[in-house]
This record gives C-alpha cells, sequence and structure tokens, in this order.
C-alpha cells in the first residue's frame, strides 16, 4: 500500500480520464476514483493499491483507492 499526497489531474487522451500524479512525477490511473476527488489540480492524501491488471489506458499504474482525506 503506498500512502501520499497526489493532485488529481484530468487527462485529455483516450477520451478523457482521471489521473493521480503524486511528488515525484510517477503517475496513477484510478479505478475508483470518488466523485469528490474529482476536480483537477485538486489535492488530497491517499492511500492506495497498485493492481497488477492491464489495461486499455497507455497512461499509469492501476491503482485502487483505499482511503482519502482532501485538505
Amino acid at each position: 500500500m503506498i500512502r501520499s499526497i497526489f493532485t488529481v489531474k484530468y487527462i485529455e487522451l483516450e477520451g478523457g480520464f482521471w489521473g493521480l500524479i503524486d511528488d515525484q512525477g510517477n503517475q496513477y490511473l484510478p479505478l475508483n476514483l470518488p466523485e469528490q476527488l474529482k476536480l483537477n489540480g485538486q489535492t488530497a492524501t491517499l492511500s492506495i493499491e497498485t493492481l497488477d491488471v492491464m489495461g486499455s489506458m497507455m497512461w499509469g499504474a492501476p491503482v485502487n483507492i483505499v482511503s482519502f482525506t482532501t485538505s
């Protein structure tokens, strides 16, 4: 499990989707992003689990959000 501060970003590729970027620039593709986090540029502290799955998006590692807090 990874716990860090992430920036939520709307990515305008392949029809558009939401992504997470940590402070080192690592990219994550959340499969269960809550509606209250869908604000472009918002930061939040998230606990995420990386998933060993293949996806159709060519951006970021697939993750599930376990918990979050916003400031």
